[in-house]
């Protein structure tokens, strides 16, 4: 290769190098100004949403009052249509009752329609209640039918029995579908609004009342009844066991509760054998001082004893020491004044009888 020819080369190199550089300068400026576009662009768009905001701040601060004068403006028509709205609320739901009840008499209307064979049966209910009746005499007039069911009536019929204020005789009809003929399903004798009903039933240990039991009667074993607590076992020592078994008489498998004793005490005392029975009343003394007195043993001693006079009515009774009865020992009748005149004393005018002194 010649020398031009490296000249040549060296120089194509040499222009090659300067382009470069060009192209790789002039991509760096736009870039630059790119950048500084965005930047301003950014900048712009701040300053607006800042002004925007201003804005909306200025306008929500304004929206509270416009709000509240609206609702003040909108106050006094809403009370005013308050007590319209609620007369129309009224309204409607007296309207919708009546349109119920309006309904359900229709159906009623429509199912009595439908089972016109059942409510007609008249005769056969009232023959079936004469049937069963012990008399034809019981069975009164009828009080109506009333729809059960589906092709199910009852009728009712007055009773007439003694002592059955208030009964009626049901007489329940039913019919096959399609059926033009009723059948007798049940006859009763039920209790009406009023009628004499008798008591709740109670068992018979709760249906006893004091006096009841006779002669060969037998009351049910209470284990826990409240009158009663268990008696006295012995100890061992021959003086305590003494004094409540011989003296006291506790030796037994029960004996009376403080609650039996002061039960007892009231019911004594307050029955016809007490102070405040006629014959008590009206007696000078009191059993307390009466010779035929035999006092009890405990507790009970000090407020009751035994009457022993054949003579009273209370004998062999327990009796109140304050109570009191014309049979008393010490007691006596009032002599009074006899019933014929007295005559006048005779004298012996005759003779004389000598008395020695």
């Amino acid at each position: 290769m010649s020398s031009l020819e490296a000249k040549a080369q060296a120089a194509k190199k040499a222009t090659g190098k300067t382009a470069g550089k060009a192209s790789v300068t002039a991509k760096t400026a736009a870039a630059k100004t790119a950048a500084a576009k965005s930047a301003v662009a950014k900048s712009t768009a701040a300053k607006t949403v800042a002004a925007k905001t201003t804005t909306t701040g200025s306008v929500k601060k304004a929206a509270p009052q416009k709000t509240a004068a609206k609702a003040s403006s909108a106050k006094a028509p809403a009370s005013k249509a308050a007590p319209k709205k609620r007369a129309h609320v009224q309204d409607e739901t007296a309207t919708h009752a009546a349109k119920t009840a309006t309904t359900q008499a229709s159906a009623s209307k429509t199912a009595a329609a439908k089972e016109s064979v059942l409510f007609s049966a008249v005769d056969l209910a009232h023959a079936a209640a004469v049937e069963v009746a012990d008399s034809p005499s019981d069975v009164g007039d009828h009080l109506g039918a009333v729809l059960d069911a589906e092709r199910l009536v009852t009728h009712r019929f007055a009773a007439t029995m003694p002592g059955y204020t208030g009964w009626a005789w049901t007489v329940t009809i039913a019919r096959v579908p399609r059926g033009r003929t009723g059948t007798i399903c049940e006859v009763a004798l039920m209790p009406g609004d009023g009628a004499l009903l008798a008591p709740a039933w109670l068992p018979w240990s709760e249906r006893l009342r004091p006096g009841d039991v006779g002669p060969g009667d037998v009351l049910p074993f209470s284990a826990d009844d409240p009158r009663l607590e268990p008696g006295y076992t012995g100890t061992g020592n021959d003086d305590e066991d003494s004094v409540a078994i011989e003296e006291l008489a506790l030796a037994r498998q029960r004996i009376l509760s403080p609650q039996g004793r002061d039960e007892a005490a009231q019911r004594w005392y307050r029955g016809s054998h007490g102070p405040t029975t006629p014959g008590a009343i009206a007696s000078t003394k009191s059993c307390s001082t009466c010779a035929f007195m035999v006092p009890l043993a405990g507790p009970l001693g000090q407020l009751f004893a035994v009457c022993a006079n054949e003579w009273s009515p209370d004998d062999g009774k327990v009796v109140s020491l304050d109570h009191g009865c014309g049979a008393h020992s010490e007691t006596d009748i009032d002599h009074g004044p006899s019933l014929w005149p007295e005559d006048s004393p005779l004298i012996n005018d005759l003779g004389y009888e000598a008395v020695e002194r």
